[in-house]
This record gives C-alpha cells, structure tokens and sequence, in this order.
C-alpha cells in the first residue's frame, strides 16, 4: 500500500537485520503498521500490527479478507463526496478513498488528478496485489499510548516506526510527541520486551545497529529538483 513514510523500499535491508530478533520473539507487534507495508513481509507465526487510524486499520482488514470489494477506480466527485460526507459511509470505505485517491501516500492529501484516473488505479492496484499477504495478521485500532504492553508474553518483538522527529515532509503537524514517545519505549523494555526503531536520530537510551542511505522523497521540492539524501537508521532500546 502506498503510504507516507512506507519501509516498503528498505525491506531488504531490514529483514536480514530482524531475523536474530524473530527466532526469540513469541510475538512480533508493529505499534505504528502504517500501510502494512512491512509487517507483511515478516516470516512470523504471530504478526499484529496496530494503529491509531481507525479507517485505516478498517481498510487492511477489509482488504485482508476480500480484496474484491476495491473499485476498478475512484473519481473526483466520488472522493469529495467521502470526504465530506465520512457518517455516511462504512469506515473501510472511507479509508480507501482518503489514502487510494492522493497524492503522495498522504491521508486526504487532495485529489490525484491525471487524464483517465490512472494514479488512483494504480493505487488500488497496489493495494489489491498486497492482499494476499496481509491474510494472517492481526489488526488492531489503538494509540500506541494505550497498548497493553503488559499482556505480551515476554520477549514480544516491538518494531516502532513512528512519525519521525522534526520532520516536516509528511506534509501535515502530526503534533507527535517523540519524548513521549521514548518514556514508552522505555516502559516496554522494562515489562521484558524487544524494542526497535527506525528513525533518523534516536536519544542516547537507543543504539544503532544499522544504517543505510536512501532517497527523501517526502521532502518539499520544485520540479527538476534533485532528490536529497538521507541516513536510515536501525535502533535498539538498550535504556
């Protein structure tokens, strides 16, 4: 699924990082599973993944269980109508208009016009090849603030992705509070858990176990532009 922040690219560098972690952790758990785009891909028996959209998290689960009911297309009439009406439609279904009709991954991020529709189908497409991994997963609607990270059995696998820290290229304030965010971390090692972190900077309570370059393309640029460069990091909450 196309989505703002996707791994989907870096998945060949994570996976061989994670394999060590997956052969001890009884459960693997993604607290921000975004477009699913990773936890897909992931060779474990117990796979949850979570998020605080919940139209989203009604999405993938729709698309889990019959990725037949995604339209050929969608038009502009019919994404302004979802968006302005959102009560009057079941929660997948505004889920799909607000992330396979924009642009840029983004959540009602505006229209993708172009002459016949043909970005809105391509990201049903998307969404539709991706169907038949997303089948055994376990979606959850949940902040990750109020996970119950108690209830795992020990040695769960976290693998945080979170909104990164003093980063504007998403396109909107997400308001996120990464210092939060890490007293979290901190609790989540201290019930008996793994956690990790994809991120750009992570705070001295976090070592990096990998690094890997890769193309921004989330951030603000003119046409003609080059693409900048940034450096993804792998961490571990050692505390």
């Amino acid at each position: 699924m196309v989505y703002q922040g996707s791994k989907a690219k870096l998945v060949p560098w994570l996976l061989p990082l994670l394999e060590p972690f997956l052969a001890k952790a009884p459960v693997y758990y993604e607290p921000f599973v975004g477009g699913a785009n990773l936890i897909c891909e992931i060779p474990h028996a117990v796979r949850v993944g979570s998020d605080a959209n919940k139209y989203l998290i009604a999405l993938l689960k729709k698309v889990a269980e019959d990725p037949t009911v995604l339209p050929r297309t969608i038009d502009e009439e019919t994404y302004t109508r979802v968006r302005d009406h959102k009560g009057e439609y079941e929660p997948w279904q505004v889920g799909m208009v607000g992330f396979c009709a924009t642009y840029r991954g983004l959540y009602w991020g505006g229209y993708a016009r172009d002459e016949g529709g043909e970005r809105p189908r391509q990201l049903l497409d998307n969404l539709r090849n991706q169907s038949a991994r997303l089948r055994g997963i376990e979606f959850r609607w949940a902040d990750y603030r109020r996970i119950n990270v108690e209830a795992f059995p020990g040695g769960t696998l976290f693998m945080c992705d979170p909104p990164y820290r003093n980063t504007s290229g998403y396109g909107i304030n997400t308001g996120f509070d990464s210092d939060a965010f890490y007293r979290w971390c901190g609790r989540v090692h201290g019930a008996g858990h793994t956690v990790l972190l994809t991120e750009f900077w992570a705070p001295s309570v976090f070592e990096e176990i990998s690094r890997r370059e890769r193309h921004d393309f989330l951030s603000a640029q003119f046409q003609g532009d080059e693409v900048p460069m940034v450096t993804e990091r792998l961490f571990i909450y050692r505390g």
